[in-house]
């Protein structure tokens, strides 16, 4: 009886790593099969999907996205035990080059405005870090600088800038409250992505 109560209280521990550009996903394939982790599934993107590869490490769970529609690779370790995740989190970190949110937000907060391509890869950066918080409908720990970041990159000069922004926000709205608000302020402003801003807010209008 005691162990079910336990099990059925147990609660899943997970956490996401974005891999820099740079970082090789032959790596993390030599990186599993040296430490004795267990191919437990591998997908191969079709339309509209991802290609994923996961492995069995111990107790933890180890899976391996690109998510091509982003541009961006993401490693996500789940497990019962909070310490082994962020073990093998740790184990991910030392083995390959990944981004933090921080440096995507700080590129979003520059000032001047980033140029578009760096702008829009931070956004999407931040879209993909989040993605399982998304599927899930997992709040993360708030942080202000989401919603300063939005009240920044709304005003960039480039409009598909605003377009990823507002892509971006539309994911991250149902975990980070608040977000769409600074966009939805400038409903029916002049600016260069007006359109764009109006139609967001008129998909706010309908949800």
């Amino acid at each position: 009886m005691t162990g079910t109560v336990a099990a059925e209280e147990a609660v899943l521990q997970d956490g996401t790593v974005l891999l820099a550009e740079q970082a090789e996903r032959g790596v993390l394939e030599s990186l599993a099969a040296g430490r004795g982790w267990r191919r437990a599934a591998i997908s191969t993107a079709g339309f509209g999907e991802m290609e994923q590869v996961a492995w069995q490490a111990g107790v933890a769970f180890v899976l391996y996205s690109e998510v091509h529609v982003l541009g961006h690779r993401v490693v996500r370790v789940t497990g019962d035990d909070a310490a082994v995740v962020d073990e093998t989190l740790g184990v991910v970190r030392a083995a390959l080059p990944t981004v933090a949110p921080d440096a995507l937000l700080d590129v979003l907060l520059a000032v001047p405005h980033a140029d578009a391509r760096e702008s829009i890869r931070a956004l999407n950066g931040l879209r993909a870090a989040d993605m399982w918080n998304c599927a899930d409908g997992t709040e993360p720990p708030a942080d202000p600088r989401y919603r300063t970041a939005v009240e920044h990159a709304v005003l960039h000069p480039e409009r598909q800038v605003v377009r990823a922004l507002v892509y971006a926000v539309g994911d991250l709205m149902t975990v980070r409250p608040g977000l769409a608000e600074p966009i939805l302020a400038l409903r029916g402003a002049d600016g260069p992505a007006r359109d764009v801003i109006d139609d967001f807010a008129a998909f706010c209008d309908r949800r």
